[in-house]
């Protein structure tokens, strides 16, 4: 696991965010870091609470996408410090579900669950319901446009989901050789993640449960108490939110809570002892034997996660999304100045799907060039793109031009629309046109 282990170090030096990033999330229209992997502005479906609910925990037990590189969990490390073997990915669901909670409030849009709306997106380039920051602060796909990763990443909400768990089951790998092992280092026991969790948001000293930033005594965190006052996270560390969150989960308008864990024994997850973590725990980052000896014992009590897995995969159990376009082939003109042009997509199967809109020619803009399309099931909303066609490039006599509509889901994957354009000419009388 020695190559998983340099994968997961380069996650955790990418991934490194501020703590309190949380707050600092703008919705799409705000404005993002201008070398984020995704334009401004975009648009994401926001999923009802029982589907995010069922997400998290196909992510858990790696039955989203679990035969795509990308996006499933990789195989684990697992075992003490001197006993290590390689298991199946797995992550307590609850842990994703609390997660989730401090980083975007469960938003992969801003919008009323089950409608399309403005994608959550931060100052840093993160994005989604996880935050996902790695692989997205600038477009990685050919000729300035956002890879694969990046498009489902940034505008789909379970491989955003998939990503952010890929990402955390990257930190547990790790330890031994960067972060300190707690107790057996049994993935299935919740308390175990405690430094991988830590590292979710950045293996830093703010971070630290005894950081001199932080106040001491403070009670536990509380997400029902706690959760919309103003500041409250600030005071303190990473770890210590998402462990609030799971043992008092946010509630709804009515009192009902998002979710129930499934911990058992029941009860509420285990913090380290107050001083049990060394404050060198941070500098001797990486540093093998030395890292050693910031090991912990087993927290008790423990806790193991009983959600039951779903069975199936997301695509088994969601449908095959297909791409539509309202036309192939345009002709506009005469085109004097910059004229706008709807070409309208639509999602003729099942599911959320997403796309991304390419120009092929100098004188055609696209607006918005990515965002997604639900199927009937999801409520059917299409996606108005704007061509805009620069008329004053057009060359003498007009031209043809064209962009293609590319879908990673769709079975249709990549879609020309062909533009014929004839450029106006100003001849006579002022506001007489010709085209020629």
């Amino acid at each position: 696991m020695a190559v998983a282990r340099r994968v997961a170090l380069a996650l955790l030096v990418t991934n490194l965010v501020v703590w309190a990033a949380w707050a600092a999330l703008r919705v799409g229209g705000g404005q993002t870091a201008a070398a984020c992997a995704l334009d401004n502005g975009l648009r994401g479906y926001q999923p009802p609470a029982t589907e995010m609910s069922q997400t998290f925990a196909r992510a858990g037990f790696n039955q989203l996408f679990p035969g795509d590189s990308n996006f499933a969990l990789p195989a684990l490390d697992s075992g003490s410090r001197t006993s290590q073997k390689s298991v199946p990915g797995y992550i307590p669901p609850v842990l994703l579900e609390s997660i989730a909670v401090v980083e975007s409030k469960w938003h992969q849009a801003y919008t009323d669950p089950g409608t399309v709306g403005p994608l959550t997106v931060a100052f840093d380039c993160g994005y989604g319901v996880m935050q996902v920051t790695s692989g997205m602060i600038s477009p990685e796909g050919q000729s300035g446009t956002p890879s694969t990763y990046q498009l489902l990443a940034g505008l789909h909400y379970a491989y955003n989901v998939a990503a952010g768990a890929a990402l955390l089951a990257g930190k547990w790998n790790l330890m031994p050789s960067y972060l300190p092992v707690i107790g057996t280092g049994d993935p299935h026991v919740a308390e175990d993640w405690y430094f991988a969790v830590w590292a979710y948001n950045g293996f830093v000293m703010r971070n630290h449960p005894d950081s001199p930033d932080l106040p001491y005594p403070r009670p536990p965190y509380d997400c029902r108490s706690n959760y919309y006052v103003p500041g409250t996270q600030r005071l303190y560390p990473y770890s210590e939110l998402v462990w609030g969150c799971t043992n008092n989960p946010p509630v709804d308008a009515q009192g009902r809570p998002w979710f129930t864990p499934a911990l058992q024994p029941a009860g509420k997850l285990t913090l380290p002892p107050h001083g049990s973590i060394s404050p060198d725990v941070v500098a001797l980052f990486s540093q093998g034997a030395q890292t050693a000896k910031q090991d912990l014992l087993t927290l008790q009590p423990s806790h193991t996660d009983t959600t039951p897995a779903p069975g199936g995969s997301f695509p088994a159990t969601h449908g095959q999304p297909q791409l539509q376009v309202s036309t192939r082939s345009m002709n506009v003109g005469p085109v004097g100045q910059d004229r706008d042009f709807p070409l309208v997509l639509t999602n003729g199967g099942r599911g959320l799907d997403a796309y991304l809109v390419v120009s092929n020619t100098p004188w055609i803009d696209v607006s918005p060039a990515m965002g997604v399309v639900t199927g009937a099931d999801l409520g059917g909303a299409p996606a108005t793109v704007t061509l805009t066609i620069h008329g004053a490039e057009l060359p003498q006599g007009g031209a043809v031009g064209s962009v293609t509509v590319y879908s990673p889901l769709s079975a249709s994957q990549g879609v020309q629309v062909t533009v014929t354009a004839l450029r106006a000419m100003v001849t006579g009388a002022n506001g007489v046109t010709r085209g020629q």
